[in-house]
């Protein structure tokens, strides 16, 4: 919980939900590639989320407030 956020990885749809706690709704979803495996979430001092992409050897990051700004980058070999 950050700010009111909530996030959530699914890795069996292989999607990040973002959830608005105060309004009580889904604010937004960030749709993966099939097998991306979003697994843990970590909150930075600037407030941007970053998601571990386990199948993918990815970490994806963005702003929760501009969730469609979000970027995947290389982090291991596959």
């Amino acid at each position: 919980v950050h700010e009111g956020w909530v996030f959530a990885a699914d890795a069996d749809r292989d999607r990040v939900v973002i959830v608005d706690r105060i309004a009580g709704r889904v604010a937004s979803e960030i749709a993966l590639p099939p097998g991306a495996e979003p697994g843990r979430i970590a909150v930075d001092g600037a407030n941007r989320v970053h998601v571990v992409l386990r199948g993918a050897g990815q970490v994806l990051s963005f702003d929760p407030e501009r969730p469609e700004s979000a970027e995947r980058r290389d982090v291991c070999s596959m």
